[in-house]
């Protein structure tokens, strides 16, 4: 009968975090523009299966989440709302898987804990909001280590065709995934060494092998993401970036900085407590040893591994990208509050942790500071007074790409010299219905010119100045920052 008791509390304590999360997740889904990526993410769902399979858009990404969000198009439409709507539904799947993988490899509270961590870190939230694969990665990098943890548990042969389908998505959603792939082959072959007894050796090596042949495809992929220029998202990696990343990963969002501090304070002292934990419990070979392990490792191993890589090659720190390890790590802080010792200093600092995180979430969803730039409402502006004959030229292909997507109707240029960029291409752009210009090609009689300076503000801004100087200047505009200027091509001079 307690028992019972326990299953119903734990049942309408999980349905309570799952409509928490739900409403976090769906609220203003539609609310806010899209920004650079998201655009990219709509332009490559516009096109036809074959261009996405043959990647004629030149992702740096493999074809899965885009093939998702090409079907979804078709079948519920191209709004905002629509196509960030998979991200959204993901994200809320990710909290039953991490409440499942709690549960599995330690008990029900534990799952609780890890659900409730998912439904309220803002980091978590944003990418639930975001019209790209990284929702995706967490729900299949998270199902991927839950497969891992029934395989040992579980020996019934359905869990390795499980664990090639979840491998396989994750596979085709991000390059990354093979980190974690890599990650859990380890685990299995030190656990399988050390104990002398589990899942079959062949299953295992059947399983990779099958797995390597489906995954080979992808070969014709490798040449986009191997073009790409060094540095081009981060300028180096330090000490202090990786100290930040478990901050990165829970509340390093949307909150202003006497909030960030507390919040950093929080994270960093149920850190080092979650950690000490560990180590104790896995020097003392309690009965859940093996389990923890294989969270330490699916945390560390992936963050190391991408750490090591962007010391030695190119940086990659990004958190979005080392999202792989991110389960790993809500998991250990919600199995350091299920632990006796520090259990209380650990509940509290976790629930410290949870409202700052709430805090964060509502600086996401209502604070407009926090809010992405209002390309969509520029856009609509700029459609109302642009003549039909006029050129709209772009100082940045972001701009370039949010403004097509939202005004479709006008005639889209972006002007471009200098390029290091492999995604800046002239067949991409045409393929858009635009083209890439030199600034001394011939104009319209009247243009536009805008400034979406989320990127390359430098640049834009000499852009401006050499236009400024060249063409009359008919008219200026900004709407939340974003400038827009309409100028004569047939005479010099500046005029107000």
């Amino acid at each position: 009968m307690k028992c019972i008791r326990q299953d119903r509390r734990d049942i309408i304590v999980l349905c309570l975090i799952l409509v928490a999360a739900t409403a976090l997740r769906l609220v203003r889904l539609g609310y806010q523009s899209e920004w650079n990526d998201e655009a990219i993410s709509a332009v490559i769902a516009g096109g036809t299966t074959q261009q996405i399979l043959t990647n004629q858009f030149h992702s740096l990404h493999p074809p899965g989440y885009y093939l998702l969000l090409h079907f979804w198009r078709g079948w519920f439409g191209d709004t905002d709302f629509a196509l960030r709507l998979p991200s959204a539904l993901m994200g809320i799947a990710s909290i039953m898987s991490m409440y499942l993988l709690g549960r599995s490899l330690f008990k029900r509270e534990t799952g609780l804990w890890a659900a409730a961590m998912t439904a309220l870190m803002p980091f978590h939230l944003f990418y639930s909001q975001e019209m790209r694969m990284y929702s995706q990665l967490f729900l299949l990098s998270s199902l991927a280590v839950l497969c891992q943890a029934r395989l040992w548990q579980d020996r019934r042969s359905f869990w390795w065709p499980l664990y090639l389908l979840v491998s396989l998505l994750g596979l085709y959603t991000h390059y990354f995934f093979t980190v974690l792939i890599g990650v859990l082959g380890l685990y299995f072959i030190l656990r399988r060494w050390l104990i002398h007894t589990g899942p079959r050796w062949r299953n295992f090596f059947l399983t990779h092998v099958t797995m390597a042949i489906l995954y080979s495809p992808i070969v014709l992929w490798l040449g986009d993401q191997s073009s790409q220029s060094r540095d081009y998202w981060i300028q180096g990696v330090s000490l202090a970036h990786f100290l930040s990343i478990p901050l990165a990963f829970t509340v390093g969002h949307f909150l202003e900085s006497f909030s960030l501090q507390i919040g950093y304070g929080v994270v960093l002292m149920v850190f080092i407590i979650t950690m000490l934990q560990a180590g104790r419990s896995v020097k003392q070979r309690t009965p859940d040893s093996f389990s923890l392990v294989l969270v330490l490792m699916a945390y560390w191993l992936p963050v190391l591994i991408i750490f090591a890589v962007s010391i030695l090659w190119t940086p990659l720190t990004l958190p979005r990208l080392m999202m792989v390890a991110v389960p790993g790590l809500y998991l250990l802080i919600a199995w350091g509050a299920t632990m006796p010792k520090e259990k209380v200093v650990n509940i509290v600092l976790i629930v410290l942790l949870m409202f700052t995180g709430l805090l964060a979430d509502y600086n996401w969803l209502f604070n407009p500071h926090y809010s992405k730039p209002p390309a969509r409402e520029a856009a609509l502006f700029l459609q109302e007074r642009a003549l039909p004959q006029e050129v709209i030229a772009h100082a940045s292909d972001s701009g370039f790409r949010l403004f097509y997507r939202y005004s479709p109707q006008l005639d889209h240029r972006f002007v471009l010299e200098d390029n290091d960029n492999p995604q800046i291409r002239p067949e991409i752009f045409r393929m858009m219905g635009g083209e890439i210009i030199a600034a001394d090609d011939p104009l319209t009689e009247t243009f536009w010119l805008v400034l979406h300076q989320d990127f390359d503000v430098e640049m834009q801004e000499d852009l401006f100045r050499r236009f400024d100087k060249r063409y009359t200047r008919l008219a200026s505009y900004t709407v939340g920052g974003v400038r827009m200027y309409r100028y004569g091509a047939s005479s010099r001079g500046a005029t107000q």
